[in-house]
């Protein structure tokens, strides 16, 4: 990137110049100063700063070469952020950020301080920009930013608020230009803006929730004329704490004519070259680390990373005798090695364990146990099966509902997913009942969540 800087006696030179086309032009006013936006003159005292825009050449150049083309604001830019720190020499302390619509051109920043600062601008390719990450306020003012018509007056405000927490990555990026505002003086500042390597099309986005079962897509891009990346050398890799294994295929993809398919945008053309990202990740909430670098003859290497977690669903499992036979006592356990979840709870109800389990039969004394590995329940069992008794003076008739339990999982659940076996059943006589009845089980409703519950 370079930076430029000039001093001048009046503000108005500033714009129009015929060498370099104006994309954004930024005039601050320092408050309680003279000068304005439309007296040509930054007066006695007052101080102000231009900024002039010039998008990277080798995205520009594409349609009509050379300078001329800076006019041009490319595709990928559908927002500019604007932000500005003060220095510690500054009238006060302020940290501020704006976002604006592509299409203005000419701009007034003001209520900054009198002294030193820092300013930077960035463009990206979605409707809402992230708070930067030099402000540390996770919602900090906004710029006051105001339209400046063809006589250099302040119009209407325009702008809104950068969004904290908000993750996406610039399409263009300049860099951080200290500044001082200067009594008496106006600043020309020429900045290139350079394409950088952006993310786009995620899903799902960074902090949403996402089965396990589904598989990740993003797409990584740049606006370069001549930039690209060899797909195959992208690294894409899982962790929630440890590695995690998975699975992913890495395609190439352009927005240009002849080049494609596939395409790299959907909807609206962004006139991008980039590659298609689909991954398939183990259970559980994860870090997605996206790293590589891009082909050009100086590389430019990168490296971005979002968190995701996994969507969960809250089931109620329901066991049911099938056939039509009167029951003293009933013992059975189930098997749900199978299945996409856990049984929420372990240990031995009713002895202080904690299964969310309860009966379902009038006055018939119940007892759980899912010892989840711990060898909290009686005989040797596996880590996924539940056991269960039932027994009821004077009895129970099927067929009826038995019992029900909360799974949590990572997908619905099915009956397919569970083995029953009986162990004992008997009559109200305390009679063994021969063939034992069957015990069926149904996945009743399931609710979304997210995260462990």
């Amino acid at each position: 990137m370079q930076l430029h800087s000039q001093s001048h006696g009046s503000p108005v030179a500033l714009f129009g110049a015929a060498a370099l086309s104006i994309i954004i032009s930024i005039l601050v006013l320092i408050p309680g100063c003279g000068g304005g936006g439309g007296s040509g003159d930054a007066g006695s005292t007052g101080g102000a700063l231009s900024f002039r825009v010039r998008w990277d050449p080798d995205t520009a150049s594409r349609a009509v070469g050379g300078a001329a083309a800076f006019d041009d604001v490319p595709p990928s830019v559908r927002s500019v952020r604007i932000d500005y720190v003060s220095g510690p020499e500054a009238d006060f302390d302020l940290s501020c950020c704006v976002r604006v619509a592509r299409g203005q051109r000419s701009l007034l920043l003001t209520g900054i301080p009198k002294g030193e600062g820092s300013v930077q601008l960035t463009g990206y390719a979605t409707a809402e920009v992230p708070v930067p990450a030099r402000i540390s306020a996770d919602n900090p003012p906004v710029c006051t930013v105001q339209l400046r018509d063809e006589n250099g007056d302040a119009g209407a405000e325009v702008g809104s608020a950068c969004q904290a927490g908000l993750f996406e990555t610039p399409s263009f990026e300049g860099d951080v230009v200290d500044v001082v505002f200067t009594p008496g003086v106006v600043d020309e500042h020429d900045v290139d803006m350079m394409a950088v390597p952006f993310l786009f099309n995620r899903d799902p986005d960074a902090g949403d929730s996402h089965p396990s079962t589904e598989s990740i897509h993003a797409t990584l891009a740049h606006a370069g004329k001549d930039t690209n990346y060899d797909c195959e050398d992208i690294e894409v890799d899982f962790e929630n704490g440890d590695a995690l294994d998975f699975t992913s295929t890495i395609e190439h993809c352009s927005d240009r004519a002849g080049e494609g398919p596939p395409r790299c945008s959907t909807g609206d053309n962004l006139d991008v070259r980039g590659c298609i990202i689909e991954a398939h990740h183990p259970p559980g909430d994860a870090t997605i680390n996206i790293k590589g670098k891009t082909t050009l003859d100086d590389p430019v290497d990168f490296s971005y990373s979002f968190r995701i977690q996994e969507t969960t669903v809250r089931c109620r499992l329901v066991w049911r005798l099938a056939d039509a036979v009167d029951v003293g006592s009933l013992q059975w356990v189930t098997d749900y090695s199978n299945a996409p979840g856990q049984i929420l709870g372990s240990g031995d109800i009713p002895n202080n364990g904690t299964l969310q389990c309860a009966s379902l039969v009038d006055e018939a004394l119940a007892s759980f146990c899912d010892d989840d590995g711990a060898g909290d329940c009686v005989g040797s069992m596996d880590e996924e099966t539940l056991a269960i008794a039932l027994a009821a003076t004077p009895g129970f008739a099927g067929p009826v509902d038995l019992i029900e339990c909360t799974m949590l999982a990572t997908m619905d659940p099915i009956a397919g997913d569970f083995v029953i076996t009986i162990v004992e059943a008997t009559d109200p006589t305390a009679t063994a009942i021969v063939p034992p009845p069957g015990v069926e089980i149904r996945v009743d409703s399931c609710v979304p969540v997210t995260g462990a519950q």
